[in-house]
Parts: C-alpha cells; structure tokens; sequence
C-alpha cells in the first residue's frame, strides 16, 4: 500500500513512509470490513494512536536515510480503507478522527484502495 501511495522511504523508516518537500506523511491501511473496526471505538482509538505517531514525529533514520525535524513543515497522515467499505458510522469516526489531527497540526485524508 505504502509504495502505491507514494510512500519513498526505506521499509522499516520509523513512523513515516513518505518525505517529500518538507513533508512527512505515514501511510496505513486500515481494514474497516474487519470485526475489529465495526466498534467504532476501537476504530477511533486506532486511528488516534496513528494520529499521535505522526504528531510526535521529530525525524529519525533508517535504511541510510536521515530527516531531522527542522526539515519537517507539515505532517500527513493517509489512511487507505478497501472499496466499498465506508459507510456512515466510519465515515463520521474518520471525520472525527481528521478535525482531532488537524487541531494537532496534522492533514488527514483517506482513500479507497481495491
């Protein structure tokens, strides 16, 4: 998913998979037709820990490359779901989700993926 969406980094880059004119966006890819994320709870607590990772983000290395936080401007979170599996409830826990990242200086988006 992380290469399909732009990520450029090296696979086990710590908590970001995309760094590109200042900024650091983490890819993932979050199942919404699995058991697990029918609670809407535990769908947001996941997407928040998420959130948190990327707001926390202060650079780091790995696989040869470095980002230091005075290189980061902006910080990206993008949440790949399946086709066809939004519906109401997530849809409004990911809005949810995107108002909180954005009072914590994050821009969340997600996309569908097949």
């Amino acid at each position: 998913i992380e290469s399909r969406l732009g990520g450029n980094l090296p696979l086990f880059f710590p908590t970001i998979d995309k760094f590109s004119r200042g900024i650091a966006t983490s890819i993932k890819s979050i199942n919404l037709n699995a058991r697990t994320y029918q609670n809407m709870s535990r769908l947001q607590g996941q997407l928040n820990k998420h959130v948190d990772a990327v707001a926390r983000f202060a650079g780091g290395s790995g696989g040869g490359q470095t980002i230091r936080n005075s290189e980061i401007v902006a910080r990206e979170l993008i949440v790949a779901v399946p086709e066809g599996s939004l519906n109401a409830a997530n849809t409004a826990v990911l809005n949810a989700a995107r108002a909180r990242a954005s009072e914590m200086g994050v821009t969340m988006r997600w996309v569908t993926v097949k």
